[in-house]
This record gives structure tokens, C-alpha cells and sequence, in this order.
């Protein structure tokens, strides 16, 4: 049986940006300057990124900080 993802909250908002911008995991590492590795455990909902990393992407995704922060759980 598969694992349930931690932060499916998180998990399923990154994934419908990443196809709303058009992102793989690696541009979307390579766009905020982390590991692939890093992005992939997002993207499958067993870390969510720390509040820095969600000011970045919230630049990237064109959206108040506020509501990533509050996606990410923080």
C-alpha cells in the first residue's frame, strides 16, 4: 500500500501551479535555486518549504506570501 502523503494540502496546491506555469519539478528547482530532490518531496507531500522558500514562491506564482504561508501550513 502506498504511503499517504503528509501535507496533501500543500501537495495538491503545488501541483495544479506547477501545471498552471507549466513547471517540471527540475525548472521549478532550477527556478528557485534548490535541489530537484527538494521540489520532488513537495511535489509528493512529504515536506513542505520553509517560510523563506514560500516567499519565493509566492513571487514565482504571482500571489500574496500570506497564502502560501498559509497553504504550506505555517
Amino acid at each position: 500500500m502506498a504511503k499517504r502523503p503528509k501535507y496533501p494540502v500543500f501537495q495538491n496546491w503545488l501541483l495544479n501551479q506547477m501545471v498552471e506555469f507549466e513547471l517540471t519539478p527540475m525548472s521549478l528547482a532550477l527556478k528557485l535555486d534548490l535541489l530537484d530532490g527538494v521540489i520532488e518531496d513537495w511535489v509528493a507531500g512529504r515536506e513542505v518549504p520553509d517560510p523563506v522558500q514560500c516567499a519565493h514562491l509566492a513571487e514565482l506564482f504571482e500571489m500574496p506570501v500570506q497564502k502560501v504561508l498559509q497553504v504550506a501550513g505555517w
